[in-house]
């Protein structure tokens, strides 16, 4: 059985209102108010109601972000090693396009900046260091490989955002980008 609280008042009139004066500390009331709160409930809402809220569970990612290598850069996907001897370009890659063919010694694709990155490849030569001559590119050693790395912003099952986060439109986008589209 909960335990009562008793209070008392003082109090006084005036002009037919009765003004009561609590005599209590500031903690004693908050632990009375929060002894007697009600929990609320919990709902699933889509993130374009969500901002505001309070997210009530821990999100974690569904799967890794990006989900894929991809380049960094327009230029052409290659081995590192090949780019001073000369590459035979195999094809052009664009960014929603999946590769045809896989890098082998002497051979690189044309690929734009978000990419997938082709089996057998381990840089991007940026197209501003790159020559082309009678099809074949040349240039200096990448000194990065001017890749994003699967799982490089986050790893599947990682935490994305813990419970009692106040979600504001940076939290919603990040949670769109996991292809999450309710909270």
């Amino acid at each position: 059985m909960p335990e009562e609280h008793h209070l008392s008042f003082q109090g006084k009139y005036k002009k037919n209102h009765r003004i009561f004066v609590c005599m209590i500390e500031f903690h004693d009331a908050l632990h009375i108010v929060l002894d007697h709160a009600a929990a609320t409930g919990t709902q699933g809402i889509s993130l374009d109601s969500a901002c505001g809220r309070i997210l009530a569970l821990d999100v974690n990612a569904p799967s890794d972000l990006p989900p894929f290598s991809k380049s960094a850069m327009d230029g052409y996907a290659c081995r590192k090693e090949d780019t001073e001897n000369g590459m035979e370009v195999l094809e052009v890659i664009a960014a929603g396009k999946l590769p045809v063919h896989q890098i082998v010694p002497g051979t690189c694709s044309k690929i734009m900046t978000g990419a997938l990155i082709p089996r057998g490849a381990n840089a991007v030569l940026m197209v501003e260091n790159a020559t082309l001559h009678n099809r074949r590119v040349y240039g200096p050693r990448p000194g990065s490989d001017n890749i994003i790395r699967q799982g490089e912003d986050l790893k599947a099952g990682e935490p994305v955002l813990r419970a009692g986060t106040l979600l504001q439109p940076q939290h919603l986008s990040l949670l769109a980008m996991c292809g999450i589209t309710t909270v």
